[in-house]
């Protein structure tokens, strides 16, 4: 890990955001985030899902998985940012304006 820089990175936030000691057991409660235990099907507000079109962290096959699980929701806006409009990475790093932008225009419509 210590040679890998986004891999340390990766497990030392990991460790924080779920209050572990060990790279191991931060490992372990990522294990718990599936379908199972998400339980998306009980979401009935209105949802936004912003994806990076190449996040290094979450796939991208993860969009439309997630997507098609808000089953109950009262509506859903998927977005994609790509690397033309520099919303690609991880929680659209290069263009937090766009991303913030976007979501006050969505909550302000969805208020409506």
């Amino acid at each position: 890990m210590e040679s890998n820089s986004q891999s340390a990175w990766f497990f030392n936030h990991l460790m924080h955001i779920t209050r572990t000691d060990r790279p191991v057991e931060a490992a372990e409660s990522l294990s718990e985030v599936n379908s199972q235990n998400l339980h998306s099907e009980l979401v009935t507000q209105d949802v936004m899902i912003l994806t990076g079109l190449d996040d290094h962290l979450v796939p991208f096959k993860m969009h439309n998985i997630q997507v098609n699980a808000l089953v109950n929701a009262k509506s859903v806006t998927p977005l994609v940012f790509t690397e033309e409009v520099q919303g690609q990475n991880h929680c659209q790093v290069g263009n937090f304006g766009l991303a913030l932008d976007t979501i006050l225009d969505w909550l302000s419509e969805t208020e409506k």
